[in-house]
């Protein structure tokens, strides 16, 4: 009889009869036992420390969405940059480099038919831009109709918009983190702002020190631009009074005097092609050292999207000409492993060293233009076209 017992151990039934027979087993049986029987414990735990990690996250998420979507790892912050006329505040988002300052300031102005848009369009442009070491600044500025910034009471219209981005201008050079070089990129209706603070202002206080233009309105009365709809309603509601085109006009201002200015656009685009020739000619009496212009061919991007595929001639441009950095040093590098061949034959050495830097430093010439496919791919080969 004490047999079956132990077989009824097993169902729930004999639970009182199996009592005594564990008696003598419980020291194997439990050990094993035990040491299962707490394994489930420690998986509760785990579960609480994942779970607070996810809630975070998203509660962090939304908090920088209102100031603008940035990469990860830019240093970000908001700030009122100027007053208004009309007592707007006008806010700009910083995005700081890992390096120390003070540093040159790259304002970046948004586009938006002159009525929309906002400083969140740095998130294109903003990390190559710090990581080439420039304290990036993307400024709002007064909206036309039917946009308004919170607080506007103005209607936006010129030149509301260039008084605040001159404020911009000069409120980044009295910055302290600043070293005194202010320059800009801006696309479409921020194109036009930057060029038209390159041509406008004082020299050292509102006036930008260069620029890199990407799709501009450049000449608001020229009547081929102005025959297309959509640029005319633009056009319209940011004057208010055609009247006004001429006078609100970049190209107008351009002299010797205008900033170093990079244009670029691409010859399919939205933005009338007439306003980058307008531009195009406008500089041209001024020489090529400090005004570039770049048609991308067989394109249809406009404004900021064009920034990935031409921003290292644009912070090239923007090194020489707020850094004092020439892309000529680039070559240096070159001669120094030749000089680790000259020994042995000394003078087909010599011979070759001397033409190397010509073709380099033609390459690097301004006024250069770059053609592109469907693809999209101009970084790599470089053209010659000057029509």
């Amino acid at each position: 009889m004490p047999r079956p017992t132990p077989t009824l151990t097993p169902s729930p039934s004999p639970s009182p009869s199996a009592t005594p027979s564990p008696t003598p087993t419980p020291t194997p049986t439990p050990t094993p036992a035990p040491t299962l029987t707490p394994a489930p414990t420690p998986r509760p735990t785990p579960p609480p420390t994942a779970t607070p990690a996810p809630s975070t996250t998203p509660s962090l998420t939304p908090s920088p969405t209102p100031e603008g979507t940035i990469k990860p790892g830019l240093d970000e912050t908001t700030e009122v940059y100027a007053t208004a006329d009309d007592g707007t505040p006008l806010h700009r988002l910083l995005y700081f480099p890992k390096s120390n300052g003070p540093w040159p300031v790259c304002l970046v102005i948004h586009g938006g038919e002159w009525k929309m848009g906002g400083p969140s369009i740095a998130h294109v442009c903003a990390p190559d831009l710090t990581a080439a070491g420039y304290l990036v600044a993307s400024i709002e500025y007064r909206l036309a109709p039917p946009g308004k910034l919170a607080g506007q009471k103005s209607l936006g219209q010129y030149p509301d918009q260039t008084n605040d981005v001159h404020l911009a201008v000069a409120a980044a050079r009295n910055d302290p983190r600043c070293n005194g070089m202010v320059g800009a990129v801006g696309g479409s209706a921020g194109g036009y702002h930057v060029a038209f603070a390159s041509a406008t202002g004082s020299k050292g206080t509102t006036r930008l020190d260069a620029a890199v233009a990407l799709s501009p309105a450049t000449q608001l009365d020229d009547p081929a631009s102005l025959a297309d709809q959509s640029f005319s309603n633009a056009t319209s509601g940011y004057l208010g009074d055609m009247a006004l085109a001429k006078t609100a006009s970049p190209n107008t201002y351009i002299d010797a005097n205008t900033a170093p200015l990079f244009v670029v656009e691409s010859d399919n685009e939205n933005m009338p092609l007439p306003q980058f020739t307008a531009i195009k000619a406008a500089l041209a009496p001024f020489g090529s050292a400090n005004y570039e212009t770049l048609l991308r061919a067989n394109s249809t991007l406009h404004s900021f999207d064009n920034w990935p595929y031409i921003h290292n001639e644009a912070v090239a441009f923007l090194d020489k000409h707020l850094k004092g950095q020439s892309p000529t040093p680039t070559p240096t590098p070159t001669p120094t492993p030749s000089p680790t061949f000259t020994p042995a034959p000394t003078p087909s050495a010599t011979a070759t060293l001397t033409p190397t830097p010509a073709p380099i430093i033609t390459k690097l010439l301004p006024g250069i233009y770059y053609l592109c496919g469907a693809d999209e791919n101009i970084s790599t080969e470089p053209g010659l076209l000057n029509p």
